[in-house]
């Protein structure tokens, strides 16, 4: 039969049992849901609900980037919440292109979008390094 049969099965008969649900491992689920269970399960036993198998890049998987820095992602011409080397790549290709040595006609207009720049630059990087901006 099929596995969503028999987890809707077990769910049905949670309802209808008068002892608390046990609520287990499943053996063919995906290591993000693995994560995620046992996260829950520390979180419910009392813990800190961190899985405690992860490592620092894991952890930083899944950060939350502040609407606030939106701004500084558009004018870095990448996606909101890209990778930090993704900014940095793009950072690096639009000081080339905006370089006031380039812009002989209008050296200010290009200063000012240098400093731009690196002003979101910046911001972008002490989230990345910090978690605030």
């Amino acid at each position: 039969m099929d596995p969503i049969f028999d987890r809707l099965g077990n769910l049905l008969r949670s309802f209808f049992q008068d002892e608390e649900p046990r609520y287990e491992r499943h053996s063919n689920a995906d290591e993000d849901f693995q994560n995620a269970w046992d996260e829950l399960n520390d979180f419910l036993s009392g813990g800190t609900g961190t899985a405690k198998n992860r490592g620092p890049a894991e952890t930083n998987k899944y950060r939350v980037v502040p609407q606030e820095l939106g701004d500084d992602y558009k004018l870095l011409q990448v996606r909101f919440g890209a990778p930090f080397n993704e900014v940095r790549k793009s950072y690096k290709k639009l000081l080339l292109k905006y370089h006031p040595d380039y812009h002989q006609d209008d050296p200010e207009r290009a200063t000012r979008m240098t400093q731009k720049l690196n002003y979101s630059f910046q911001r972008i990087k002490k989230f990345e390094q910090t978690g605030s901006f």
